[in-house]
């Protein structure tokens, strides 16, 4: 753990090390004055936060085993430096430990990083910092991982920009982004036939239109940026998606209904990681989520063809 904190100590930019004075058990907190739009962001997903036992957590849709089994794949030296900006409650880390000197949490919102830290079973630090203006030196990361985060940005083109400025020459990007080009994905004929449903769906995780990129503007930021593309990935083509969205939300009402038997609901996103609702919800991670991926095969068909509603990009910093 000394270790980690001397490591960590190492990459942050000095200036911002000298000011900075945490306690034990603090979060370092090197956050920049938020605009309105970081502030809203934080608070949405401030309120999803919850604590599982990272030995023991199961995945419930086809898109988060998938997206596993990719970091998994990257190839990274021993001692690498790895961080996961928006990592949430550190999930991803948790798939390339045993390769790391290393892993980096990262993200606006304090009360994941507090839970992060809590369950946190690696030695992995938790930091809160915003993607626009990360704490790192030049060059001193191995791996940066951004799932889900430009979209919310402010400013894309800076997030791009300090991802290729804290990777080490041949550092990785890995990044995974919904796109405004999913015209034939289940998603895009979501938002032909029942806007105002797909609308709330984009709100309700923070998303706004205006804010969305399509592939060819992301190329062109990497592109921009010296970064690489190493391998790209068109997702949630149809089936992911209808079985990750639309099938994963019945279930978790029917198996919530069901169990209630008319008394007060499990509503909150804590409360279905235990008990009964807990079991049942490991069950469908464990049994009914390989299925359902053998089943969207037809996706990588689709893939191929250049439709889905999200990207995966691995890129490397030239």
């Amino acid at each position: 753990m000394g270790t980690n904190m001397s490591t960590l100590n190492q990459i942050i930019k000095p200036k911002l090390l000298y000011k900075l004075k945490i306690k034990k058990g603090e979060i370092p907190n090197f956050l920049t004055r938020l605009d309105k739009n970081s502030h809203y962001q934080a608070d949405i997903w401030s309120d999803k936060t919850y604590k599982v036992d990272p030995k023991t957590h199961v995945f419930t849709t086809i898109q988060e085993h998938f997206g596993n089994r990719l970091i998994k794949s990257i190839k990274l030296k021993k001692n690498s430096v790895v961080v996961d900006v928006g990592c949430f409650i550190g999930e991803k880390l948790w798939q390339i430990n045993n390769k790391l000197s290393l892993g980096i949490g990262v993200d606006i919102a304090i009360p994941s990083l507090k839970a992060a830290q809590d369950i946190d079973i690696y030695g992995n630090k938790y930091i809160a910092a915003d993607l626009e203006n990360l704490p790192f030196k030049d060059n001193s990361v191995d791996l940066v991982m951004v799932f889900d985060v430009i979209e919310h940005l402010t400013h894309a083109g800076k997030g791009f920009s300090e991802v290729a400025r804290v990777l080490k020459p041949n550092g990785q990007f890995l990044l995974h982004i919904p796109i405004k080009d999913n015209k034939w994905s289940f998603f895009g004929w979501k938002q032909k036939l029942s806007p105002k449903e797909a609308q709330k769906e984009y709100f309700d995780v923070g998303h706004a239109p205006e804010r969305m990129l399509t592939s060819a503007q992301i190329k062109s930021y990497l592109k921009k940026n010296n970064l690489k593309i190493e391998k790209e990935i068109f997702y949630n083509s149809f089936l992911v998606h209808f079985f990750d969205r639309e099938l994963n939300k019945l279930a978790s009402k029917l198996f919530v209904n069901l169990l209630s038997k008319g008394k007060s609901k499990v509503s909150t996103t804590r409360s279905v990681h235990t008990g009964k609702t807990g079991k049942i919800r490991n069950f469908y991670g464990e049994a009914i989520v390989p299925i359902l991926e053998f089943l969207s095969w037809p996706d990588w068909i689709l893939s191929k063809l250049k439709v889905g509603n999200t990207y995966f990009v691995l890129a490397q910093k030239k």
